[in-house]
This record gives structure tokens, sequence and C-alpha cells, in this order.
């Protein structure tokens, strides 16, 4: 078709449309039906706006007679009716019944049309549901393999689809069937977050005493977070439970909803199902050790929350006891888990939730089974703390240096831990300036003399009466015996020199000197 001829096309059927809104606006419903049928159906096939948009008018004038001539010169199958009805269940608050039953009657000429009543639970349309119900539809008709009650449930909660629930259970929905996913009915409700009241209501359609079960273990420990009755009362119930498949991460969800657990839920769940216990660690640690090193953390580009942020609920080491003295194969999988997990992480989120001495003791217990420590774990004590047990205590660890995402320690924590290093060959702009003046209440040195020169006015008139010239001689014995320390007995890593050192026998007062826990000078 040449441009100027689909032009003057297009300006026609515009002309046509502007007559027809006219005649709906006047109520002239005589002009109206000898125009419609004059052009035809071939006008608003390949254009449901035209069609929809008369549809809209009419209700929206309540041209109840014109909305009538539509409904019956239209065929269900067209767009535009389908557009209308769809606009009705959206807004049915705001439209009036008359033209939601007028659609809705006009769906249900055929019997059992089943993706109707599917599409009025969708749009959360409990009156509309009820009257297709009215008319003889099947609660339980499926659109591909969704009921009703599914979409139902799968819709964000609110008070119209709570009423939508309830109006589907009373119309005989079966809450047993499956949806695509393999989740019931109650689980749905468990998974999108619904009301106390839909749960316990679906609760009581699904189970009984007499029937077996099969659940997946999410649905169990989602109640146990919410400390819901209906936790015991599902566990007196014939369930065998089994892990997701079906949700994006069920390797992380599973094992941080069993570790958020209050622990008399976590040890009745540990007791009665030992066996999903060990699925679900099993789980994790496969997915974990499959994963490339620079992509854990991650699902397919999608950033996963940490693991560790579940270390920080109460009675942590109780639920550690409990899972390592269980039977062989469980206590292998969670020692595994143990040394998966990153310690810097793990301290950030504990220390968060709790007091130092009980970091460390939750620290002292997963180093003795098999948490790895991290240099930047040492960094983050450190200046939380200050040099405290818990750090006195990494000292003696191996230390894994970070490959992916390297953050530097602090200076001095560096040099603590870096035997071998010295002043002259470390780096100070790799560090922040508080960093490097930290150093000033340990060492006189040239460096640092000229480093405080440039840096930090206001923090150079402030140190400048206190720092001295030249290094005190308790500094020069210290260094001294450092380096002869580390050259005679060949020590190439901080663990072994600092377990040389508590062997000596000299002073606690020496050896806090040495091991520059001892601060030399007051800057």
């Amino acid at each position: 078709m040449a441009c100027g001829t689909y032009v003057r096309q297009r300006r026609k059927e515009r002309q046509v449309m502007n007559i027809l809104t006219n005649d709906i606006e006047n109520n002239d419903i005589k002009n109206f039906k000898e125009i419609v049928f004059n052009i035809g159906r071939s006008f608003f096939i390949g254009s449901n706006d035209y069609s929809f948009t008369l549809y809209a008018e009419s209700m929206k004038r309540e041209r109840k007679e014109i909305f009538d001539f539509l409904l019956s010169f239209h065929g269900r199958d067209d767009e535009g009716t389908i557009a209308a009805l769809e606009h009705v269940l959206k807004n049915q608050n705001s439209v009036p019944d008359y033209f939601v039953n007028g659609l809705l009657n006009k769906y249900t000429y055929v019997e059992n049309d089943e993706d109707l009543l599917v599409r009025t639970a969708t749009e959360k349309c409990p009156q509309a549901t009820k009257l297709l119900l009215d008319k003889g539809l099947d609660a339980n008709a499926q659109m591909g393999d969704w009921t009703p009650l599914h979409r139902a449930l799968m819709i964000d909660p609110d008070n119209r689809s709570e009423e939508l629930i309830t109006t589907l259970l009373c119309y005989g929905a079966d809450p047993s069937v499956e949806a695509y996913n393999g989740y019931n009915c109650f689980e749905l409700a468990m998974r999108h977050a619904h009301t106390d009241f839909v749960r316990e209501m679906l609760f009581d359609f699904t189970f009984d005493y007499h029937s077996h079960h099969n659940l997946h273990i999410s649905v169990l420990l989602q109640l146990g977070k919410l400390k819901s009755p209906l936790f015991h009362q599902l566990i007196k119930h014939d369930v065998e439970f089994f892990l997701d498949e079906y949700i994006n991460t069920p390797f992380l969800e599973n094992l941080s909803d069993l570790l958020l657990l209050e622990f008399d839920y976590f040890k009745i769940i540990f007791q009665k199902y030992n066996s999903i216990c060990f699925e679900i660690f099993k789980n994790y640690i496969f997915h974990y050790f499959k994963s490339e090193p620079s992509s854990r953390g991650s699902f397919f580009g999608r950033r996963l929350p940490d693991i560790e942020r579940c270390l920080c609920a109460e009675q942590t080491l109780m639920k550690f006891n409990l899972l390592l003295h269980g039977p062989a194969s469980l206590n292998k999988n969670v020692i595994d888990f143990i040394s998966t997990l990153d310690s810097y992480k793990v301290f950030s989120h504990i220390s968060k939730s709790t007091n130092q001495t009980e970091v460390t003791e939750i620290f002292v217990y997963l180093l003795t089974w098999g948490l790895r420590v991290r240099s930047t774990l040492l960094d983050c004590v450190f200046q939380e703390y200050g040099y405290c047990e818990l750090f006195k205590l990494l000292l003696f660890m191996d230390v894994e240096h970070n490959k992916y995402g390297v953050v530097h320690p602090s200076a001095l924590v560096f040099y603590i831990c870096e035997i071998n290093s010295t002043l002259d060959t470390l780096s100070l702009t790799e560090y922040t300036v508080d960093s490097v003046f930290e150093l000033m209440n340990y060492f006189v040195h040239p460096k640092l003399d000229k480093y405080r020169s440039q840096e930090e006015p206001s923090k150079k008139l402030e140190i400048t009466g206190n720092y001295p010239h030249i290094p005190s001689l308790v500094e020069i014995a210290r260094n001294t015996f450092r380096e002869y320390f580390v050259t005679k007995f060949d020590i190439k890593n901080a663990q072994q020199f600092y377990t040389l050192l508590n062997r000596l026998p000299i002073s606690v007062t020496h050896k806090k000197i040495i091991s520059l826990e001892t601060k030399l000078y007051n800057v």
C-alpha cells in the first residue's frame, strides 16, 4: 500500500471513531448501530484499540444499550472484547457491576471456560470469581499447570487475596493439587508470605493424621523461623521432607533458614530429621566447591547474601556443638562447611550482635574445627578490639592472603604479621594517613618523619611536640632482636615467630615489647 493511501485510510478511520465516540457521548444508539453495521467487522480486525475504545467509552459513560450492542456485535474471541474483560478485571471496584457481569456472561456461554476463572483469580477479583463459580465453573479448573487457587496464592497478599482464597476453598478448590514447580497450596502460601489466617486455613484443608504427605523442607524451616504453632502440629503428621529443587538457590536458602532458627526449633529438626540436615549441608558444600573461587557468592551473575550472616543468631555455639557431635557423615559436612566460611565476614557479622568475650569464644570454637584465617581478619579484629587476646591467638594461625578483592590491612598490622618486612621496604602510600601515623607510636624513622611533614598539617601540629627526633634505646634493642631472631631461626612467617617468642624464657613485659603490643611513644 502506498504511503499516501495508508495515511488517507488512517485519517478516515479516525474520523469514523470520532463520530462513534460522539454517538456514545450523546447516547445516540440508532446512529451508532447504523455506522457500525455499515463499516462491518472488517473495520475492527487488526486493531483491538478501536473496539476496546468503544467498550471503554460505553462503560465510562454507562451507556448500557450501546454496551450490549457491542457485546452482541463482537465475537468472544475479538481482541477488543478480551482487552475490555482484562480492563474490568483489573479495575473491578471502579467499574459498575452491570458491565462486569455483561463481559463475564459473554465468556461463560461456553461450558467450562476454565481459563477465565484462572484469570479472575490472577487479577484478584473475588466477586467475579464467585460469579463464575455460581455459574457452575470448576474451582479446580486448570490453565496450563495452574489452578485458580495456585494463582490466588502467588499474587501479593492483601485483603482481596484472602477473600479470594476463602471463596475458592468454599467452592471446593483442592489445596493438595501441585503447581508445575511441585509446590502444593500450603507450600505456596508459605513461600509468598500469606497471613496466619490463610496458612492455618490451608493447613486444616490439607493435612490429616491418616494420610502420608511429601513436603519441601523450606516449609518446616519457615514455620520454625516464624515460631508458628503450625510447626509443632506439622511434625506430628506423617510427613516426608525433601530439599527444594525449583527455587533459585536452594543450597543457600535451606541452610541459612536452618542456621537462623532458634535453638529449640533447630534441635527438633536435627533430632527428628537428621538425614535432611545431612542433605542440606551436603548440597551447600557441593555447590560451593563446584563453583570457581572468583564466582563464589553469586548465582548466575546474581549476588547472594552471605551465609556468614546466619551466625549472628543466638546460640551459635550450641547449634554447632549439636551438629559436630552428630553422626560421622554429618560431622564431616559440617567441618567442610566451617572451612568454607569467610572468617572476615564471620567477625563482621558477629561483632555487631554480641560482646568481645562471646566473639572470642565463638572464634576459638570455629578455629578448632577448621575455620580458615584470612589476612583481612587480623586487621578487622585489631581495628575493633586492638591488641586483644583474639588478635594474639590469630597470630599463631596459618593466614591465607586474599587473591580476590585484596584489602590492605593497617600498616601496623602488616608490620606485626609480616615479620620479614622493614620500614625501609614498607610502601606507606598503600595505607591510610591514620594507619601510618599509628606506626609513630612504635617507631622513630626518617621515612615516617618525612611523611609527617607532608601529610595532614593539623595532625602534624598535634604530634610535633610528642614525637622524638631519635629512637629510644628500647626501640633499637627491640628492632635488633627481631632481626636477629628471624635470621637465627630462619623464620618465614608470623606463626613461627610468635610461637618461638612465646617459648623464650623472658618476661611478659619483654615479650609485649618485641611483639609490638606495647607502645614506646605516646603520640
